[in-house]
């Protein structure tokens, strides 16, 4: 019985360990584009349209000029 436990204890923190890691990779890209989901247009010099400001921002900071 206490291998058990002890087993589904370790399990347990395993996946909590691996869901924070997850989420600390996903702050980590690039913690200033968090987005909101405003519709507002944009059109980006680009050529591409944007859903707001912020996305076209977030957008083209992740371009590389060539």
């Amino acid at each position: 019985m206490k291998l058990i436990l002890t087993s589904w204890l370790i399990i347990c923190l395993m996946m909590m360990m691996l869901i924070s890691a997850d989420d600390n990779k996903k702050s980590d890209e690039d913690p200033d584009c968090d987005c909101d989901r405003m519709l507002f247009r944009v059109c980006g010099s680009d050529g591409n349209t944007y859903s707001n400001q912020r996305v076209m921002e977030c957008e083209t900071r992740h371009i590389q000029p060539s």
